[in-house]
C-alpha cells in the first residue's frame, strides 16, 4: 500500500443516525401493485376494495407479493406493495 491510499488521520466525525422509514405496520395509506396493471390506494376509514383470495377477514397490511386477491370482484396477483 502506498501512502497516498493509507488515511494520515482517523475519521472522528460521526455518522447521523437513521431516521425510521415508514413501514406498513403503522403507516395510514398502502399503494398496492397488482398484476393487471392496477395500482389500489388502500386507507384507513375507506371502503376497502381488495382482499385476500386466501382469507377474506385477512388484514390488508399483511398481503405480499405474489398473493391472489380480488380487487372489484375480480382475482389478481399482487406485485408490490409499498407506504404511501
Amino acid at each position: 500500500m502506498t501512502a497516498t491510499t493509507e488515511p494520515t488521520e482517523p475519521r472522528t466525525h460521526s455518522r447521523r443516525p437513521a431516521t425510521p422509514s415508514p413501514t406498513i405496520a403503522n403507516c395510514d395509506a398502502l399503494i398496492v401493485s397488482l398484476a393487471s396493471q392496477r395500482f389500489v390506494i388502500v386507507r384507513r376509514g375507506d371502503p376497502i376494495r381488495i382482499w385476500s383470495a386466501e382469507q377474506l377477514c385477512r388484514p390488508i397490511r399483511t398481503l405480499r407479493p405474489g398473493e391472489r386477491v380480488y380487487y372489484n370482484g375480480r382475482a389478481d396477483t399482487v406485485r408490490a406493495i409499498t407506504v404511501y
